[in-house]
């Protein structure tokens, strides 16, 4: 990605323009494995999220259920 991204640089030809769209292209398929990744990270933490809820319900229902 650094390599490409310094070859974006080094043509004297291009227009700024033309160097940040190379930039750019070089950079996209980390954005693309980041994106996939924090996607991923987000329906892990749901899932948590989901299965505390259902063990602080079961706890609830047990300690409710012992007191009667």
């Amino acid at each position: 990605m650094f390599r490409c991204s310094a070859a974006c640089c080094e043509d004297n030809q291009a227009s700024m323009q033309q160097a940040r769209q190379c930039i750019e292209r070089c950079h996209a398929p980390l954005s693309q494995a980041q994106a996939l990744v924090t996607s991923e990270l987000e329906k892990f933490q749901e899932c948590l999220a989901r299965c505390t809820m259902y063990c602080n319900d079961k706890a609830k229902d047990s300690i409710d259920v012992g007191s009667k």
